[in-house]
């Protein structure tokens, strides 16, 4: 009897131990695994406007073919608590970077910055009109 619970207790072990390193696979797969084998991808500019939503810019960012899947990047975001931290601004993304990466460099990585010149004495007004067009912004707000 004891040799029976033993062989069972064993089996059990081994089958916990093979769930576990299938789940760590998975994971590593989601998380970090580049989406595309081509290296020779250049970088394309990605903008999140200020107040997007995560969810608008996921869905913005598979159809710019920056991720593949919407539900392993929100998967990955929310693994690392990036569902909130998305900065506002134009980044150089790599298409299908690993999901990890694309979300590192949104919450974490630096911005395109523009170049805006402003002629002296112009008007409130028409500074919120110049800064509408080269950032596309709400020039009511700004």
């Amino acid at each position: 009897m004891i040799k029976i619970l033993k062989k069972i207790l064993l089996g059990f072990t081994i089958l916990i131990l093979i769930s576990a390193m299938v789940i760590g696979l998975t994971m590593g797969y989601i998380l970090f695994w580049p989406l595309s084998e081509n290296k020779n991808v250049e970088k394309i500019p990605f903008k999140v406007k200020w107040g997007t939503s995560f969810s608008t810019a996921t869905q913005n960012l598979l159809e710019q073919g920056i991720i593949k899947d919407v539900e392993q990047f929100t998967f990955a975001a929310k693994i690392f608590d990036k569902t909130h931290s998305l900065k506002a601004g134009i980044f150089e993304l790599t298409p299908k970077s690993s999901n990890y990466k694309i979300l590192q460099d949104l919450t974490e990585g630096r911005q395109i910055y523009l170049q805006v010149t402003l002629p002296e004495g112009i008007d409130s007004r028409k500074v919120a009109s110049i800064l509408q067009k080269k950032l596309d912004a709400d020039s009511a707000k700004i």
